[in-house]
C-alpha cells in the first residue's frame, strides 16, 4: 500500500507554530497534504500537536499520533518514520513530504 507521511511536530522554538503558517492562503501542513493527495488518498500527518491535528483534518488527512520521544528538538525524522512503519506494516511505498518545503509539487515527487 502506498502511503504519504508528513512529519509536523508542534514544538518549534525558533518559529512557533511554523507548520501552521500560511503561504498563498494555505498552511504549510495543508500545502504538503494537498501534494500528497495527488499521489494517494492515504496521506498521514505525524504530529504531537492538537492544533496541527485540527488543521490536518481540514485537508482530510489521517493522523499518526507522534510519540513525545519523537517530537523533541533533537529527534531524527527516521525515528518517526520507523514508528509509523511499525504500525502500518502493509506499507509498500512511503513518500515523505516535509512541511518546510512548501513549493514541492507533485512533479517533484515523481522525479524523486
Amino acid at each position: 500500500m502506498i502511503r504519504v507521511l508528513i512529519p509536523a511536530r508542534g514544538g518549534s522554538k525558533r518559529i512557533p507554530n511554523k507548520n501552521l503558517l500560511k503561504v498563498d492562503g494555505h498552511s504549510l501542513v495543508g500545502r504538503a497534504i494537498m501534494v500528497g493527495k495527488k499521489i494517494t488518498d492515504n496521506v498521514w500527518v505525524s504530529t504531537d500537536s492538537d492544533k496541527i491535528k485540527l488543521e490536518s483534518f481540514k485537508y482530510n488527512s489521517y493522523i499518526h499520533n507522534r510519540k513525545n520521544e519523537h517530537a523533541t528538538d533533537h529527534s531524527p525524522t527516521i525515528d518517526t518514520i520507523l514508528d509509523f512503519l511499525s504500525e502500518y506494516k502493509d506499507t509498500t511505498t512511503l513518500v515523505l513530504l516535509q512541511c518546510t518545503t512548501p513549493f514541492t509539487n507533485y512533479e517533484d515527487v515523481l522525479r524523486g
